[in-house]
């Protein structure tokens, strides 16, 4: 029997969020991965698990592994500067894979698509991207959206905060994260005056995990997942060392 979800990206780190909190939640996935050593060192227990290794671009493989299917979670990644390249075709092949198999299409989103704004983010404020990526983030969801108003396929974007937890490698924000446990300064890449919301990985997993669990959904949806809110990121600011201290003893 075909497992219910197909991740694509499990050894990034919402991809891997997703996958342990299945795992915990008694569920069994395929992985697609490019790399199948890498994917097993990447998790303590590949219980659950199948394990494909290959391209999220081989259209064949993909829906050969999608067949069954209800859900295909699309994490998919590369290094920023080849998002704009890549990003749209490896989405294109996901939106055929789901097409085929029936799927629900599952895509973490970000804040990225909003760019400058005071104003609380909901699942209907409209995108005003200020930078490439952002611009880039919209198009990944228009993609996904006209499909879906084409009968094609069925979405679930899940919006997310800054993620942060075990497998964060992300060289950009984990360094905020291991001083903070360290006691240093944390080279935090923007203002460290405005709050900041932040969202632990395994927290994310899980409510990932129930979204997909017995709720009738409309063909193309968003859904806000929020984290913590920190009023600065001062630092030294002691706060955010508790959080983070409290957050890894628990996981």
């Amino acid at each position: 029997m075909p497992n219910k979800y197909l991740i694509i990206g499990a050894t990034g780190a919402i991809g891997h969020a997703f996958a342990t909190a299945l795992q915990g939640a008694g569920e069994q996935a395929t992985l697609l991965v490019r790399d199948r050593r890498k994917a097993i060192a990447n998790f303590d227990d590949t219980r659950g698990f199948t394990i494909v290794e290959g391209d999220v671009n081989d259209t064949s493989l993909l829906k050969s592994i999608a067949e069954g299917t209800e859900f295909i979670f699309h994490g998919a990644n590369l290094s920023y500067e080849h998002w704009a390249a890549a990003m749209p075709i490896m989405t294109q092949s996901v939106i055929e894979a789901a097409e085929h198999s029936g799927a629900t299409v599952i895509f973490p989103g970000n804040n990225y698509n909003f760019g400058q704004t005071d104003q609380p983010i909901s699942e209907i404020t409209p995108f005003h991207p200020s930078a490439p990526l952002g611009k880039v983030r919209v198009d990944l969801e228009k993609m996904l959206q006209r499909a879906t108003d084409q009968g094609r396929i069925r979405t679930l974007v899940i919006r997310m905060a800054e993620i942060w937890g075990p497998n964060v490698t992300n060289r950009q924000f984990a360094p905020v994260f291991e001083n903070a446990l360290k006691g240093k300064a944390m080279p935090w890449l923007i203002s460290t005056e405005p709050a900041q919301q932040l969202l632990y990985a395994s927290d994310a997993g899980r409510a990932m995990v129930a979204l997909t669990q017995d709720r009738e959904r409309n063909a193309y949806e968003v859904v806000n997942v929020g984290g913590t809110l920190v009023p600065s990121v001062q630092p030294g600011w002691s706060r955010l060392q508790m959080l983070l201290k409290y957050r890894l003893k628990s996981a």
